[in-house]
């Protein structure tokens, strides 16, 4: 398989963690994206940053759950692969924090 350049770290990551990879043109997605199967949930990167993760899970395995999101978001940021690290807040959110 040819590993494009910006995906070299996803990979090493996935490979140390044991989760199956591969290229695939997902709908609605950048074409064509690295998809890594963390095992209850599935990440795709494009050129090295993440762009949609999703799970499918009854929720007795939150917990599992929440462990493949944890070493997510730790690879994630480690290695710069938000595509934009800004929050997103509504307007009332947005006035909350404002008047903290």
């Amino acid at each position: 398989m040819l590993i494009d350049e910006d995906d070299r770290h996803v990979v090493r990551w996935a490979i140390e963690k044991a989760y199956t990879f591969e290229y695939r043109r997902q709908n609605d997605l950048p074409d064509p994206c690295l998809r890594v199967q963390l095992g209850l949930s599935t990440a795709f990167f494009h050129k090295g940053k993440l762009v949609h993760w999703s799970a499918d899970c009854p929720g007795s395995y939150l917990d599992q759950l929440m462990l493949e999101m944890t070493s997510l978001f730790a690879m994630c940021s480690t290695c710069r692969a938000y595509v934009s690290p800004e929050v997103v807040l509504t307007p009332a959110e947005e006035i909350s924090l404002k008047a903290i």
